[in-house]
């Protein structure tokens, strides 16, 4: 029997007993624990907010914060005010093969450089052909 467990929520190890028993989940307990499951959806979703920006950003609130203010709110490529995607926030972009953070973008900006693989060759083809047409 498993002492301790990570909670899916706020990413926390906590002892299994701040788990509630439920007899259809794994190992007997709820995979997020006690102080969670009281959460409103809304503090949920900011925890977990915080919880991923660290696990894959290594930030804090407080940073992505600081980069918000420095953009003015805006996608650092188009310049929206709206983020779009579901969350409703900026997406923390960040070069895939070194992990370093390089900005706040749109959720559609964000998209298009993925769709493009971050590959500044096939980029300057995409703006050639749509300067030809």
């Amino acid at each position: 029997m498993e002492a301790h467990r990570e909670c899916n929520k706020c990413g926390e190890i906590k002892p299994i007993e701040d788990f509630y028993k439920d007899s259809k989940s794994k190992g007997g307990r709820r995979r997020h624990c006690k102080a969670c499951s009281k959460l409103t959806p809304s503090k949920q979703l900011k925890a977990r907010h915080e919880y991923n920006l660290m696990k894959k950003y290594g930030l804090t609130m407080e940073q992505y914060n600081q980069m918000l203010i420095y953009c003015n709110h805006k996608c650092q490529i188009c310049g929206t005010t709206k983020p779009g995607g579901t969350s409703g926030r900026f997406v923390v972009d960040h070069d895939h093969n070194t992990n370093k953070v390089r900005g706040l973008l749109c959720w559609r900006c964000n998209c298009a450089i993925s769709h493009f693989d971050e590959d500044v060759k096939i980029l300057k083809k995409a703006i050639d052909y749509l300067a030809v047409g």
